[in-house]
């Protein structure tokens, strides 16, 4: 059975696929698939953040038609949540059995973390985990709610009455508990249990027993995350050296970073920019990257020099958020935890984005 992760275009790229990567590595019956698919907002117009409190509200009958509240986030409403979905299903022709999951930022009207369309259709409201779940990261809540829900969908649970037989309120200890209190969330998370009724209930539904087992094994590796761990004495930062070719080095843990010519590139301008930058000030700075990049690619011809830079800094942000994404990727599997914290360009939309390691000048030497 496959499973369609997606998201909307302001839940970092980076994030998205940490998600993906984590569920991908259970084997089972569920396949998870990633894709790079970027939701239009000329589209879409409820993905524009800057229509409210204008937003004219599409809520079904059961969001009870909230008004707009801007303590909310900006929230969207179950169907225009769900119509995502339903336009990616129809735009890449995904079959009726297979599942499609949106991943977003993006609060709900009805303040849910997640929530199922009985159309093998399903939200998940990725942002605020670490009100509930402290320092573990925010992947492995959003991870649990995908695999939930699949197998709530799979359940024919009945959401239009809760509590009943199988949503809980008050809670069990259970992936079906209704967490009205949203705090009692860590409890279904730190527990990543589903109590005897609703597994007999699963089963009637022939759910295979082979399904049941990758959930089990992916609810233990979320579940392993909330265990009482020592903390190790943590690393010091390497020098990184930017040698006179473009090759970047580290030089006390003696690992050099093969990257393609145009993160690095990108990787030594943030590093020449240890205060920070805001994507949107990129545009401004493209002589440099241009610059930067023909040391690394020497032979580069103008047309492909200038298109590169070009679609890096284009104002969609797609191909930075790509390039970051997958550059920071590279880091991970390179250095791993916590080494990799040091060196990843680190930021949000809207924010600056900058480089650890860079904001020790001492740490950094840059000889091109």
């Amino acid at each position: 059975m496959k499973i369609h992760l997606i998201k909307t275009p302001e839940y970092e790229l980076e994030e998205y696929l940490k998600v993906c990567e984590f569920l991908q590595s259970f084997p089972g019956p569920m396949e998870f698939t990633s894709t790079e698919y970027e939701f239009d907002k000329k589209d879409f117009y409820f993905l524009r953040y800057e229509l409210y409190p204008h937003h004219p509200f599409k809520y079904p009958a059961n969001d009870k038609a909230l008004p707009y509240d801007p303590n909310r986030g900006t929230p969207l409403s179950f169907k225009e949540l769900f119509s995502l979905c339903d336009f990616y299903r129809n735009e890449e022709k995904i079959s009726s059995t297979d599942f499609v999951i949106l991943l977003t930022n993006r609060k709900n009207g009805m303040n849910w973390f997640s929530a199922f369309d009985q159309k093998n259709n399903v939200f998940v409201h990725t942002a605020e985990w670490e009100f509930y779940t402290n320092d573990v990261s925010p992947k492995y809540p959003v991870a649990y709610e995908v695999v939930a829900n699949t197998i709530q969908t799979l359940m024919n649970l009945d959401v239009t009455t809760i509590p009943n037989e199988f949503i809980h309120q008050p809670f069990k200890a259970c992936m079906n508990d209704f967490c009205q209190n949203k705090q009692e969330i860590i409890i279904k998370l730190s527990n990543a249990r589903i109590c005897p009724g609703c597994i007999d209930r699963i089963r009637s539904q022939n759910v295979s027993d082979d399904m049941l087992a990758q959930v089990q094994d992916i609810f233990k590796g979320i579940q392993s995350e909330f265990d009482f761990k020592i903390e190790e004495k943590p690393l010091s930062p390497s020098k990184v050296v930017v040698h006179a070719n473009g090759d970047i080095e580290l030089l006390d843990y003696g690992i050099n970073l093969n990257l393609p010519s145009s993160w690095k590139a990108l990787y030594i301008f943030f590093l020449k920019h240890p205060e920070g930058m805001l994507f949107s000030e990129l545009e401004k700075n493209k002589d440099e990257l241009k610059n930067l990049y023909k040391i690394c690619r020497p032979r580069v011809k103008d047309a492909m020099l200038n298109s590169t830079i070009m679609n890096l800094v284009d104002a969609d942000g797609a191909s930075f958020r790509s390039a970051k994404s997958r550059l920071n990727t590279k880091i991970q599997d390179l250095l791993k935890d916590p080494r990799a914290s040091f060196y990843i360009i680190d930021g949000i939309q809207y924010n600056k984005f900058s480089i650890n390691a860079a904001s020790i000048n001492k740490l950094v030497d840059i000889r091109c």
